[in-house]
């Protein structure tokens, strides 16, 4: 089993900034792109509570995501997709009754810190933030983990979201944010094109 233990905290414009500055001479760094998410919102209708379904696609991978709840933590299943095949799963998850979706677009930079991988975003719904993350192999050792990432982010200055601050944000940014008939954003989805107010991004 692979469970991800994760933080995030907001940034300020020239927090992002200076944060960026820092891991482009401190870090290994993995990839920088725009990226698109898609959240299917008939999860609990189709009995998988608190378990979430995702697709995400940048300019370097394409995946499905399913992101389960465990004892505070998540465990991330993911299957690889060959470029472009994100389209026709979203075809057949039409089919199987996943029909409303929000889309979520942002520029994600990432670093690496040995184990630790640092994710800078921006140009997203929720503004500019970082998450940090780790993977365990079992849930005896998600405290010890979490309490690393802290330690980390308390090294760097970052403020970190305890979960009631990062759902009370989300929340209030998310609030204009209205679900959508993907399959009629197939088109512009496919093209690599998607818009959301002001936001937008190339994949």
């Amino acid at each position: 089993m692979q469970i991800e233990v994760e933080i995030r905290g907001p940034l300020t414009e020239e927090g992002y900034q200076a944060l960026d500055n820092f891991l482009e001479k401190n870090a290994n760094k993995i990839q920088e792109s725009d990226e698109l998410v898609i959240f299917y919102n008939e999860n609990k209708i189709l009995g998988l509570n608190g378990d979430t379904l995702r697709v995400k696609k940048n300019n370097a991978r394409e995946k499905f995501v399913l992101k389960r709840e465990i004892a505070g933590s998540n465990e991330e299943i993911e299957v690889e997709l060959k470029e472009g095949q994100y389209i026709n799963l979203i075809k057949v998850l039409h089919a199987l009754g996943f029909e409303n979706a929000s889309i979520a677009p942002s520029f994600r930079k990432d670093f690496k810190m040995e184990h630790i991988t640092i994710t800078l975003k921006n140009k997203c719904i929720i503004g500019p933030h970082y998450e940090m993350d780790t993977i365990v192999d079992l849930q005896e050792k998600v405290s010890d983990a979490r309490k690393e990432l802290v330690h980390l982010a308390s090294r760097l200055n970052l403020k970190v979201w305890n979960n009631d601050e990062y759902n009370a944000h989300k929340d209030v940014c998310w609030k204009d944010i209205i679900s959508v008939k993907l399959i009629e954003k197939l088109d512009e989805i496919s093209k690599g094109k998607v818009l959301w107010k002001n936001l937008s991004l190339s994949l």
